[in-house]
């Protein structure tokens, strides 16, 4: 049986995730959501845009309070790559900025 986890379960399962990207060390925030919980990757780290130091956030993912601990991992690491995706589209360019090749939205 699963049992229902709380923040601190959370918490401590992401404890032992380590996410280094541009050589910010990133943490993930656990938030409480219904009868589950957000986690979102953070870290201090100079902006693309501003080129000033400040706290960057991604996106928030859904985390069951049922989830085992694989479930939280990987949802970690999809956090983690979407991170770096966002990242590589603010850098990257071809004839103007975040340019996406329509081709990649038509399959």
């Amino acid at each position: 049986m699963i049992t229902r986890k709380n923040t601190k379960d959370i918490d401590n399962i992401l404890s032992d995730v380590k996410f280094e990207f541009f050589g910010s060390n990133f943490k993930f925030r656990v938030m409480e959501k219904g009868d589950g919980f957000l986690i979102q990757l953070m870290c201090y780290m100079k902006c693309n845009e501003t080129h000033t130091w400040c706290w960057q956030k991604g996106g928030k993912y859904y985390i069951s309070s049922h989830a085992i601990n694989d479930e939280i991992i990987l949802t970690a690491w999809k956090a983690c790559q979407d991170f770096i995706i966002h990242e590589a589209r603010e850098t990257f360019f071809y004839k103007k900025p975040n340019y996406i090749p329509t081709s990649l939205f038509c399959r």
